[in-house]
């Protein structure tokens, strides 16, 4: 018997992650980007998986758009640190249970629940330094900068603890802060306007670089037949925070060296890296697919 369309998605959005599936997956990304775990640095990459003890550090003008196994996404701005501390799922019946504890130390970030996994039982919480936001089925935008941390209401509901204080948040676009000096202010209001504003320094805009899995199109940093050469121009690109790939090919019956970054979205965002690298001092870096 062939299920409706609408209860397959609710079945596969639902289903509790088989054994040994990441529980977060990098779904897409803007370089320069990190992920720190064990002990070692390596590029943000699309696909990787993460587990507790995994960190992330976005680079200026970088986003990471994170996917959870029940279907919620976790999106990251620039200048972020992002440490997964606690992160499980459990089997409920036909569905599951999942919990953790997220830390934005810096940057912004926004998680969206999916809306037909709002059936599973989910208690994540977000810990922007001072502020501790309890998320059950909702979407909410936050950042830690240098003035204060705050927690604004997109949709649903959601409870903040500030200074041992539980304050429930239940008003589309209601803010909560705790600034750095001074008293923490009540629960104010931002515009629709402000909002959009915001809700961009998360988003993956068009343009901006991003890739993702299935991406089509290349920047080939260099083509050499020097070795040494493209292997060092690889370890620098990595070292930079860029997910670089080294190949080798033949021609002419002679090996040749490429150092490329893959999965671009699409010409122009092929374009916007290759500007980007030419900046830094990669002056052969072009799109090509």
């Amino acid at each position: 018997m062939r299920l409706p369309l609408a209860a397959l998605c609710l079945a596969l959005l639902t289903a509790p992650a088989a054994a040994g599936e990441p529980l977060l997956t990098v779904e897409a990304l803007v370089s320069p980007a990190w992920l720190e775990r064990d002990g070692v640095r390596e590029p943000l990459a699309v696909g990787d998986a993460l587990g507790e003890g995994a960190r992330i550090v976005t680079g200026p003008r970088s986003r990471a758009r994170l996917r959870m196994g029940e279907g919620s996404a976790v999106k990251l701005g620039e200048q972020a640190h992002f440490t997964v501390e606690q992160l499980k799922s459990e089997p409920r019946g036909e569905s599951s249970s999942w919990q953790g504890v997220l830390d934005i130390a810096r940057g912004a970030f926004r998680y969206t629940g999916a809306r037909l996994a709002e059936a599973p039982g989910r208690d994540l919480k977000f810990r922007v330094n001072s502020l501790v936001a309890g998320i059950r089925g909702t979407d909410v935008w936050g950042k830690s900068d240098d003035a204060k941390d705050f927690v604004v209401l997109i949709e649903g509901r959601v409870t903040v603890v500030r200074a041992g204080e539980e304050i429930a948040l239940d008003k589309p676009r209601s803010v909560l802060a705790a600034p750095r000096d001074g008293t923490p202010p009540p629960v104010g209001r931002i515009t629709a306007r402000q909002l959009a504003a915001l809700a961009a320094e998360t988003e993956i805009l068009a343009g901006a670089g991003g890739a993702w899995s299935g991406g089509r199109y290349r920047v080939v940093v260099i083509t050499t037949v020097d070795e040494t050469y493209a292997r060092g121009l690889h370890e620098r690109l990595r070292a930079g925070g860029y997910p670089a790939e080294l190949r080798t090919v033949e021609q002419e019956g002679s090996p040749v060296y490429q150092v490329y970054l893959a999965d671009l979205g699409g010409e122009r965002e092929a374009r916007t890296v290759a500007q980007r690298l030419r900046a830094l001092g990669y002056a052969g870096a072009r799109p090509a697919r």
